[in-house]
């Protein structure tokens, strides 16, 4: 029998279960690599899906070395962009179609630290990318997102409320910033020079700045090992 897991969520915040149900929905019938957990229902401010595998937070309890998690991200990216959404629906969330500026304080340090003038500029250098070379986005891909096995291996993925067909360039930019986080610049670039990207891209600078803008003030950035 599976264990249930229960998501929690303001009345400010419900948007994000919906999303996340539907998704789900989507993600069941369409992934052939990835785990996803099952949903069970939407009941109001609460989520109820399936709990399956585990999150990172065992393995860094076990100091697994930074190089393991790079390969193993490494993989889990390389089936996510190999799968297909089996929907016509447009599932792109708002905050990529159309981002905005906010209070530049609550932003992380780097960009917390530049003018108004400076984010506009980089918001208005919008990447240009064809549908034909669309692949499955995560939208929130960072380490607490992804499931690993009993063995240590990174299976799957939760969380999935921004899941799209966009440009993958989102999420090797927001998991690379998280790399960047919990192990330092070295593993950083190591991601990136595996998958062939600048480290200084401007296109993962636009997507840093977006993915930023949209977290909700509930998440901090403490850069602390989950």
């Amino acid at each position: 029998m599976s264990i249930m897991y229960e998501k929690h969520r303001s009345t400010e915040y419900q948007f994000e279960l919906e999303n996340e149900f539907k998704r789900l929905k989507i993600a069941k019938d369409s992934f052939r690599q990835i785990l996803t957990p099952r949903e069970f229902k939407l009941n109001g401010e609460t989520l109820f899906t399936e709990k399956v595998g585990a999150g990172a937070s065992s393995l860094f309890k076990q100091q697994y070395p930074p190089e393991y998690f790079v390969k193993e991200y490494l993989c889990i990216v390389s089936k996510l962009w190999s799968e297909k959404l089996n929907t016509k629906t447009d599932l792109t969330p708002e905050w990529i179609k159309s981002p905005k500026l906010k209070d530049i304080s609550k932003l992380h340090p780097d960009f917390s630290g530049k003018t108004k003038a400076e984010l506009l500029e980089i918001l208005s250098h919008r990447p240009t990318h064809k549908d034909d070379d669309n692949s499955v986005v995560h939208g929130d891909l960072c380490p607490v997102n992804i499931i690993f096995n009993n063995n240590g291996h990174a299976v799957g993925l939760i969380d999935l409320g921004d899941m799209h067909m966009g440009d993958k360039m989102l999420d090797i930019a927001v998991l690379s910033w998280t790399i960047r986080g919990n192990f330092g610049k070295e593993y950083e670039n190591m991601f990136l020079k595996e998958l062939d990207v600048n480290p200084n891209d401007k296109n993962m600078e636009y997507y840093r700045l977006i993915y930023d803008l949209s977290l909700p003030d509930y998440k901090k950035w403490n850069w602390i090992k989950e």
